[in-house]
């Protein structure tokens, strides 16, 4: 048979403890009617301090550690987890059920075992039932302080803001410029090695490679332009072919002798 009591609570070991073997329970103190009839009907009750000068009478409600932390809920009955122990006083309904053995020496024995708890009131907050350690004057400044603090950005947070921010868009930015000039810086290089070989061919007299009626006809052949027989002749004839070869391997030996590696683009 499942029971409730109700009634305030002390020494409660309730929150789940992997490493610690002792029984879930709690002691609760109910109301004088209801301590009396749990003692009529054979339980056993406890005396215990709950001061150095005040003992109470009281129902010990317990269950085996290997079973489990008993389930918690609040005064609505929603399940909550404890994060520490309720303090000795709170308002608690407790859910039990008991038990009895007939035991060979010392008879029979009966007892209660733990199923739940409902708190019938809010736990303290964590700041709540506290004092401060500070004046009245220093608690103002303090608050003062912390307000300036929390309201005051410093250089450190707001470059870090932006760079969480813009950062990618920036490293992007800067590859890219490095790119360009990399291009530019290219260009400008060819461009001056191409003036300084314009230069040297201008200065040592050196003479392009190639006839001008041969470079005419490849002009008008390449605009579409149909040469006649005796200019076909002339353009596949083995002695032009030669003679162009020949002045394009002296135009670039001239080119490496006089010009060296300005020549070499």
């Amino acid at each position: 048979m499942e029971y409730v009591v109700e009634g305030k609570a002390y020494w409660a070991f309730l929150k789940e403890a992997k490493q610690d073997a002792r029984p879930y329970q709690l002691l609760v103190v109910p109301s004088d009617p209801v301590l009396q009839k749990y003692k009529d009907q054979g339980y056993r009750t406890n005396d215990f301090s709950v001061s150095s000068t005040e003992t109470i009478e009281g129902i010990r409600i317990a269950k085996q550690h290997k079973y489990g932390a008993p389930p918690v809920y609040d005064k609505n009955q929603k399940r909550i987890y404890l994060d520490q122990e309720i303090p000795n006083g709170t308002k608690v309904k407790v859910k039990f059920d008991t038990w009895k053995v007939d035991d060979e020496k010392y008879g029979k024995i009966k007892g209660t075992r733990l199923l739940a708890v409902m708190l019938l009131e809010d736990l303290p907050l964590p700041f709540d039932r506290v004092e401060s350690f500070a004046s009245e004057d220093e608690e103002n400044f303090e608050g003062d302080q912390i307000q300036s603090f929390e309201n005051h950005e410093t250089i450190g947070s707001k470059i870090f803001k932006f760079w969480d921010k813009y950062g990618s868009a920036i490293i992007v930015l800067v590859f890219l410029y490095f790119i360009y000039s990399y291009i530019e810086n290219a260009k400008e290089e060819r461009e001056q090695r191409m003036a300084l070989f314009e230069q040297c061919i201008e200065e040592n007299n050196i003479k392009l490679f190639g006839t001008e009626t041969r470079d005419e006809m490849v002009a008008r052949m390449k605009a579409g332009d149909s040469l006649t027989e005796q200019e076909l002749e002339t353009f596949f004839s083995e002695e032009e072919q030669k003679a162009y070869d020949d002045d394009l391997s002296r135009y670039f030996l001239e080119v490496q002798e006089k010009c060296g590696e300005v020549g070499d683009l």
